[in-house]
């Protein structure tokens, strides 16, 4: 892994079993946090006005085309749909190759590039961007054929994943990404991963978003989603719903989510035991 001076607490995590998922996670207070909760935005609105999306946290689905390393070209799906200057974050910058050309989701902070910066003291000598935003990569100067605004993101998901597109094994999606957009996925075959909770025995859902008494709960890590259509049971295993002592164990659960009022539920289709991620064993 690289240096992480510039994200003391950053980590790089790829999705177990597939390499269609690599973020960079900050902690509380950082990315996310600290910019706000991202917005869905084209890249074609963005780019059409820079200004008012100026230090916005976004959400943008588009191509990646690569540029002077280690930049890239943020290239919208649309025809004509305008491009930003891509700009990982130091942690995603071996990411770059591997996604060029491929529909991805990018998460990151908008921000204008400078004409011409300063050097300024904060406290050490540092470009005038680094100084703005200490958190991210400093900003380059505008060159003749970029955009005027750029993406810095620090979290890229690879949509190209074969598996979402054919009538093969559904692509694997962690309950991270289910959650973070409410109805992105809906209708679509996915599969996730995560530990059995029974019917929210240990509170990891709002009481009041439960359907039915049938209901369970799949957790992974601090995120947790109702199932339901189908009792926690498959080949070779049955667990009980009301028993905190079934609850543990690792599921795999392939379903289609689906979207109420805000709460995301996945009606199961097919429920597996599956071994615990690598260090959560």
């Amino acid at each position: 892994m690289k240096s992480l001076k510039l994200w003391p607490a950053a980590l790089l995590l790829l999705e177990p079993g597939s390499g269609a998922l690599a973020q960079a996670r900050i902690d509380p207070g950082r990315g996310d946090g600290y910019y706000g909760a991202p917005e869905r935005v084209d890249v074609e609105e963005i780019a059409r006005d820079p200004t008012q999306y100026d230090h916005r946290a976004v959400r943008v689905r588009a191509i990646l085309i690569p540029d002077q390393q280690p930049h890239a070209i943020v290239q919208g799906l649309a025809a004509g749909s305008g491009q930003l200057l891509g700009i990982p974050v130091d942690e995603l910058t071996g990411e770059m190759s591997s996604v060029a050309g491929r529909e991805v989701e990018l998460v990151g902070l908008v921000r204008r590039l400078p004409q011409n910066q300063s050097t300024e003291r904060c406290p050490m000598p540092a470009p005038e961007s680094k100084c703005a935003d200490p958190l991210l990569p400093a900003l380059p100067n505008q060159r003749a054929g970029w955009p005027q605004a750029s993406l810095t993101f620090w979290k890229l998901t690879d949509l190209s994943d074969p598996r979402r597109s054919t009538g093969g094994a559904p692509g694997r999606v962690s309950l991270e990404s289910l959650l973070s957009e409410p109805g992105a996925y809906d209708g679509q075959k996915v599969t996730l991963v995560g530990q059995f909770r029974g019917h929210n025995l240990f509170g990891d859902l709002p009481a009041k978003t439960e359907r039915g008494p049938l209901d369970w709960v799949l957790k992974a890590a601090a995120d947790a989603v109702w199932i339901v259509g189908k009792s926690p049971k498959g080949s070779g295993f049955e667990l009980d719903p009301k028993l905190p002592s079934d609850a543990g164990r690792w599921l795999e659960v392939v379903g289609k989510p689906e979207t109420v009022g805000g709460v995301t539920y996945v009606r199961a289709q097919k429920i597996s035991l599956a071994k615990a991620p690598k260090g959560e064993e």
